[in-house]
C-alpha cells in the first residue's frame, strides 16, 4: 500500500487530500511521502515504528 500512496502523493493531480482533516502528524507524513522518502526512513525520522506509520497512512487514505 505504501508504494501506491507514494505514487499518488508525488504527483497525481487526481489524488486530493483534504488537508484540513489531517492531524499535524499526518501532515508531516504526507509531506515526507510527497518528497519520495521511503517508509523506513520516514518512521526513523519521526521516531515512530513502521506499524505506526502504516496506521497514519491508512488514516490519511480514509480522509481523501
Amino acid at each position: 500500500m505504501t508504494t501506491y500512496v507514494i505514487d499518488h502523493f508525488s504527483g497525481d493531480q487526481h489524488f486530493v487530500i483534504k488537508e484540513e482533516l489531517l492531524t499535524p502528524r499526518e501532515k508531516e507524513v504526507v509531506s515526507l511521502l510527497r518528497k519520495g522518502i521511503n517508509r523506513h526512513t520516514i518512521a526513523k525520522h519521526l521516531s515512530i515504528s513502521e506499524a505506526t506509520l502504516k496506521t497514519h497512512i491508512k488514516n490519511i487514505m480514509r480522509k481523501r
